[in-house]
């Protein structure tokens, strides 16, 4: 069925500016595909197509921008936009009226005027102001020194962005805002904002939920805070070869008790820092926070393992404390994806603040991901394991991993543990064995795929579980977090899950005799259902996300696959 064109909305207003400011439209078309401005110099008599030049930007596109001169007093303009099913013109057109106007003072509104000092949070405003061609962010001082900030923006839809880095000492920052055009500057917006001085209260709880701070990081760096108490989380500032940009979201979390992997014990804090953009490669200078009671703790439960300080004067529990950084996402040590190695901070920069009573540990790292603190040193493995998935097909369980870098590594031994109580475990349980060792490239800086198939898994109604054991040529090694593969069935729909346990997506493998449709339903352990989803099937393998799995609580859920009458149940687990 044909459908009507969309018609631009392009109020009939006209732009008033001086002649060599900008002069900004914009015609929004719902469901158009192709855009075309038209510019009249007569009053209407005739109409001309715009093109992209020195005078015009944008004549392809829903924004017009035009370069005033001042032959182009009354020139009106109109837009022409269309689909497959044909074109519509804007109703009336705008026009460009010349004047010698000052912008108005803008009339700016501010989502928030609280932050926590040393913070970087993104400002989103108004900065809108008749005849205005760019809104600039300045600081004020002493209600009469102007100092740029850097924020010159031009002005579509009067709308601005910014990014400010508060001062650490400072109990208030001043802004103003101006406008500006060809005529001159208009009258300062003074802004006022408050500053929340840092506590000296660490946040988080035993075994309570992660606590985040998220911002764009400036050049200069940021102090990551709790928005609500202004409770420190990390200080991260953009250093080395290849500088943190972009959103970063950093947390804190403190397990419920010490906590151990291959035999090494972790403080209970522990920090995940997750960047948007390049999260194994950037680099930055980090500093984390911990109490003298997390070294407390960990004393206690730390066996024969190295003590961290039992207080500022401990220089051996100083030079003992490590960062082992566990690429990937994860929440304990053993649920990280990718590889790991060990940071030895420098002693001095490992600093006992006395006046809000904390550790400051400060470091340099490439890539981000889980930092945990021990007071021995967990063997690097010098490789970056990427991911580690599995799931079941017609040859068996077949186990593929992938590695983005590897520096004399030797061989993957791939492990099973045939022990039903023990799938879905991480570390070390019993009942795990060797079914094959893999030569490791060795050197590469590329990313490598590996894959293994277990043609015959042990045990006939059990799922099987899976882990890599990753060695370097020296002999060091680490393990992989733990792959659960759901045996065969002889269901209609021979469901697998990818990856299980999961964090944050989950992905379900199905196989079907011919087209369908089928209902996703999952339960947690009580049968109270918590997601619903309906997918349409292909003939064959299919492999489908379940929305909203990042929604889900931590813990062991069942999904049923309803279709044609037939269903089928399975159970995975989110850590």
């Amino acid at each position: 069925m044909a459908q009507s064109p969309p018609t631009p909305n392009l109020p009939p207003y006209n732009f008033y500016t001086c002649a060599g400011s900008k002069a900004y439209f914009k015609s929004y078309a719902s469901g158009a595909t192709y855009y075309r401005w038209m510019v009249s110099s007569d009053n209407g008599a005739n109409w001309d197509t715009v093109r992209d030049n020195a005078t015009y930007s944008g004549a392809n596109t829903e924004a017009l921008v035009v370069v005033t001169t001042a032959a182009m007093n009354d020139y009106q303009y109109y837009m022409i936009s269309g689909n497959a099913y044909g074109t519509a013109n804007s109703f009336g057109a705008a026009a460009i009226k010349l004047s010698n106007n000052i912008p108005d003072i803008p009339n700016v509104h501010i989502t928030s005027t609280s932050f926590c000092q040393g913070s970087s949070p993104d400002i989103a405003g108004n900065g809108g102001s008749m005849y205005a061609d760019t809104i600039l962010w300045i600081y004020y001082s002493s209600g009469v020194s102007y100092t740029p900030r850097a924020f010159d923006y031009p002005v579509i839809n009067f709308d601005t962005t910014i990014i400010i880095h508060f001062d650490r000492t400072a109990i208030s920052d001043t802004l103003a805002v101006i406008a500006k055009n060809a005529c001159g500057s208009s009258s300062p917006k003074i802004i006022v904002f408050t500053l929340t001085p840092l506590s000296s209260t660490l946040p988080g709880t035993a075994g309570g939920a992660a606590t985040c701070a998220t911002y764009t990081v400036p050049a200069g760096g940021s102090i990551f805070a709790d928005p609500t108490t202004c409770s420190p989380i990390t200080t991260l500032i953009p250093t080395g070869s290849s500088p943190v940009t972009g959103i970063i979201k950093s947390c804190v979390t403190i397990a419920p008790s010490v906590q151990s992997y291959n035999g090494i014990p972790y403080v209970q804090r522990y920090y995940n820092i997750e960047p948007s953009t390049n999260p194994s490669t950037s680099t930055a200078t980090l500093t984390l926070y911990y109490n003298q009671s997390d070294f407390d703790n960990y004393n206690l439960a730390r066996g024969t393992n190295p003590a961290l300080p039992a207080g500022p004067a401990d220089a051996s529990g100083i030079s003992n404390l490590r960062i082992t950084q566990f690429h990937g996402t994860g929440t304990t040590p053993g649920t990280y994806a990718g590889g790991n190695g060990t940071i030895d901070p420098d002693d001095n920069k490992i600093v006992w603040n006395a006046a809000d009573s904390r550790w400051e540990v400060t470091f340099d790292i490439t890539g981000f991901s889980g930092f945990f603190v021990s007071g021995g040193p967990l063997i690097p493995l010098p490789l970056t394991l990427i991911s580690f998935t599995g799931h079941r097909n017609n040859e068996g369980n077949l186990l593929q991993w992938k590695t983005a870098a590897e520096k004399n590594t030797s061989t993957f031994e791939i492990q099973r543990n045939d022990n039903a109580a023990n799938v879905g475990g991480s570390g070390s349980p019993a009942g795990f064995s060797t079914l094959a060792v893999i030569p490791a490239a060795g050197i590469s800086h590329l990313p490598i795929d590996y894959q293994y198939t277990d043609a015959d898994p042990a045990g006939t109604g059990d799922a099987r579980s899976y882990r890599l054991k990753m060695t370097d040529l020296d002999g060091k090694f680490t393990y992989s977090k733990t792959v659960v593969i759901q045996p065969a069935t002889n269901s209609p729909f021979n469901i697998s899950f990818s990856p299980n346990p999961f964090h944050e997506s989950l992905s379900i493998g199905m196989t079907t005799p011919g087209p369908t449709t089928a209902l996703l339903s999952v339960t947690d352990i009580s049968g109270k259902k918590v997601l619903q989803q309906s997918v349409n099937l292909r003939k064959g393998d299919n492999k489908v996300p379940l929305y909203k799995a990042a929604t889900l609580q931590p813990g062991v859920y069942l999904l049923t696959l309803t279709s044609n009458g037939q269903q089928e149940t399975r159970q995975f687990v989110k850590y």
